[in-house]
């Protein structure tokens, strides 16, 4: 039991951004039809924990909110940091990297015109 509690105390910031990002895709309808399939899903709410444990504190020292309401930062990092992964990887999956990286090397190392 003495690993539950050091898991949960580890994990304090994560489990509300959880929740969070749980939340948003509950009530979000346009958020559901984005996300395709359980892995799209449970990368999203996996981004809300990893946002929210990570940014908590960060934004609890520069804010300096009361004690008690630092839970609902952690929730509202992690429905807006889901979110906000969401639309990066949206963004890389509609960018052509390939043709980006092909044009860099073929401007770096010469091209062959034909």
């Amino acid at each position: 039991m003495v690993w539950l509690e050091k898991l949960l105390t580890w994990l304090e910031w994560a489990i509300p951004g959880f929740f969070g990002a749980v939340f948003i895709y509950a009530v979000v309808p346009s958020q559901r039809q984005e996300l395709r399939g359980k892995k799209d899903v449970m990368l999203f709410l996996l981004s809300g924990g990893v946002v929210s444990h990570f940014l908590t504190p960060l934004a609890t020292w520069w804010l300096h909110p009361d004690p008690n309401s630092v839970g609902g930062i952690g929730f509202l990092l992690g429905a807006f940091g889901g979110a906000l992964c969401t639309a990066i990887m949206r963004g890389i999956n509609a960018s052509d990297l390939w043709a980006l990286a092909q044009s860099i090397i073929k401007a770096k190392f010469g091209g062959g015109s034909q």
